[in-house]
């Protein structure tokens, strides 16, 4: 483990991540989204319209929002969240998450194993990456949340993802979606480089043998099942426990 004073734009970005996807939150973006319906009066609007609201908008509404959540003594944790993170992060080289051992990549040059690939289920399909990096984000010393930061498989792509003739699924990482910058097309497609680390599920990649730098993706089962906790990797065989709360 260790610390490390977190880039503006990353900060912004986990922590947004973390303030869309928090069920604590859930009636705060309905009331930020029943706010800016009312500019609009009457008139329709697309959920793709609404995602880009609370994209852009909604983390600065949120924490506008903080003197008067204070003056009604609403939960705590709302509160911290609203304010949001502290930039100093603690880092790990690896955890053990859900019952999963993830690495991060630059772990694995060190090593003959491979625990850095990762899956999460999202918009209706899975996302294939790479754990680059394991940040622990502190609101407030209330809780603390466990974030992987993931290069992804642009599944968009029929040169990124396809699959093979026996119909399995094969990736290919030299083009990348989610790369730190919104897709000017798609306003909804952010740039959501990081994940909570309780989303993610291990998969291994396998080079293909007969097309040059795809790779296929094995799924594996989690040795054990741990809702909420997380377990530090120092070595093979030590994983002390992590005590921190994790809420989101």
């Amino acid at each position: 483990m260790d610390t490390k004073i977190l880039d503006a734009k990353s900060l912004s970005q986990a922590n947004r991540y973390v303030l869309l996807h928090s069920d604590k939150l859930s009636p705060y973006r309905q009331e930020f989204l029943e706010s800016e319906r009312a500019v609009y009066g009457g008139i329709q609007i697309s959920k793709r319209t609404e995602d880009k609201w609370l994209v852009e908008k909604f983390p600065r509404w949120l924490a506008k929002q903080v003197p008067k959540m204070e003056v009604e003594q609403v939960d705590a944790d709302v509160i911290a969240l609203a304010k949001g993170p502290h930039k100093v992060v603690f880092t790990y080289d690896g955890l053990i998450i859900n019952g999963f051992r993830v690495h991060t990549k630059k772990l694995e040059q060190h090593r003959k194993t491979q625990n850095s690939g990762v899956m999460v289920f999202a918009d209706e399909r899975n996302y294939y990456g790479n754990c680059i990096e394991i940040i622990e984000l502190n609101y407030y010393e209330r809780f603390w949340v466990i974030m992987l930061r993931c290069d992804w498989v642009n599944i968009k792509s029929p040169r990124s993802m396809k699959k093979d003739a026996n119909g399995f699924i094969i990736v290919k990482f030299s083009k990348l979606i989610h790369a730190g910058n919104r897709d000017l097309d798609d306003p909804c497609d952010l740039d959501d480089l990081y994940i909570l680390a309780s989303q993610a599920k291990q998969v291994f990649y396998v080079e293909d043998g007969k097309s040059e730098g795809w790779l296929h993706v094995i799924g594996v089962k989690p040795r054990d099942l741990f809702n909420l906790s997380v377990e530090t990797l120092v070595e093979d065989d030590e994983y002390p426990q992590c005590d921190h709360q994790i809420v989101t």
